[in-house]
């Protein structure tokens, strides 16, 4: 015979959570995790660079661990921007003409990369060590779609600096 109170036990549940691409990930446990928007960034023609392409998913609960695949859906963790900058050549002063673009620096007064805490459970991003400025490598680039990833944040009433950088010195 038992005296006392019973506490009921709740049968275990499972959820399962996805975060991509490895290299973003500082680590973690459950839920919350320490991830990475890269500060340095190399575009493709076409798209962010792919380290900067964060994505996540969370999976319907389980009564059981699955012994099937299971479905997720990803979302985006970052935002993406595309950067124009046309008639370079005509910024440059007399003496760096035939200058080279080797990097384009993107700084805003808001955080926008660096280390960030990421809650897969409900999608949300705080800053850690969090960093305002993106350097994109724009050798062999299209000066027209210059593409990087950022946190995504509230621009309005913020300031955004952008800086290229050539061989023969820097316009801002």
């Amino acid at each position: 015979k038992f005296k006392g109170d019973f506490v009921e036990v709740a049968a275990p549940s499972y959820t399962f959570y996805a975060l991509t691409p490895a290299s973003a990930v500082n680590g973690g446990s459950g839920s919350n995790w320490s991830v990475t928007i890269p500060t340095y960034q190399t575009p493709s023609s076409l798209s962010c660079d792919e380290a900067a392409m964060l994505l996540y998913a969370k999976s319907s609960e389980f009564e059981s661990i699955p012994t099937e695949a299971i479905s997720m859906k990803f979302s985006h963790v970052a935002t993406y921007c595309r950067l124009t900058l046309g008639n370079i050549s005509a910024a440059l002063p007399e003496e760096a003409a035939g200058a080279v673009v080797k990097t384009v620096d993107v700084e805003f007064s808001v955080p926008v990369a660096g280390s960030w805490n990421f809650k897969l459970s409900d999608g949300t991003l705080s800053a850690g060590r969090a960093s305002n400025k993106i350097t994109i490598n724009a050798e062999g680039q299209n000066m027209e779609d210059l593409w990087f990833a950022m946190a995504p944040c509230d621009l309005g009433g913020q300031s955004v600096t952008v800086s290229v950088n050539t061989d023969k010195g820097t316009i801002r």
